[in-house]
C-alpha cells in the first residue's frame, strides 16, 4: 500500500480524470491542498480514500467523490448509525483481490478498472457480499453495506442528518 503527499496527489488524479471531468477534479484537488487529514492511498492499481468521522472529514470525502468510480458506505439500521474500521475486500472477476484494506470511516471511495468485482466487507462476524458491475472509469456505483444493529435500542446513537458541506 502507498500513500502518497498532497503534491503528488495532483499527477494522479490528472491521469484518472478525462478532460469533460476537469472540474470535478480540480475540485479535488482544491480539497487535497485545505487538509490532509484524508490521503489518497494505491494498492496495486487501485486508488481510494476513505473516512468520514467529523463534518470536516465527511465534507473533505464528499468533495473528492467525482474523482472515483465506486462509492461505498458502511451503517448499521435503523439507527443510523455509521461505521468505520470495516474490513473489505474487492476480487476481480478473475478471482484476483485487487484491494484489502480497512475503512478509516463510513466512506470508502476507490478507482477500478471497468469490470465485474466481487465486495466483502465485515462487520465483527458479520459479513456482507455484493457484485458490481464497473461501467466506465468516470461513470459511478454505489453501494450500501446496512446491517441491523445488535445494540439495544436505548444505547444507539441516532445521526440526524449529514453536515451540509
Amino acid at each position: 500500500m502507498v500513500t502518497q503527499t498532497s503534491q503528488e496527489i495532483g499527477s494522479v488524479v490528472a491521469h484518472r480524470c478525462p478532460l469533460h471531468s476537469l472540474l470535478a477534479c480540480l475540485t479535488v484537488l482544491g480539497m487535497y491542498g485545505q487538509a490532509e487529514a484524508i490521503s489518497l492511498q494505491t494498492q496495486g492499481r487501485v486508488s481510494y480514500v476513505s473516512g468520514g468521522v467529523g463534518q470536516d472529514e465527511v465534507c473533505q470525502i464528499k468533495g473528492m467523490k467525482a474523482a472515483f468510480n465506486l462509492h461505498l458506505l458502511f451503517a448499521e439500521t435503523p439507527a443510523s448509525q455509521f461505521l468505520a474500521d470495516i474490513p473489505v475486500r474487492i476480487i476481480s472477476q478473475d478471482g484476483a483481490t485487487v484491494l484489502d484494506t480497512r475503512s478509516e470511516g463510513p466512506y470508502l471511495y476507490a478507482h477500478l478498472a471497468p469490470g465485474r468485482y466481487k465486495i466483502v466487507a465485515e462487520n465483527g462476524d458479520r459479513i456482507q457480499t455484493r457484485q458490481v458491475r464497473i461501467l466506465s472509469q468516470m461513470r459511478p456505483t454505489a453501494v450500501s453495506f446496512l446491517w441491523k444493529s445488535t445494540e439495544p435500542r436505548s444505547s444507539r446513537i441516532r445521526v440526524d442528518s449529514l453536515p451540509h458541506c
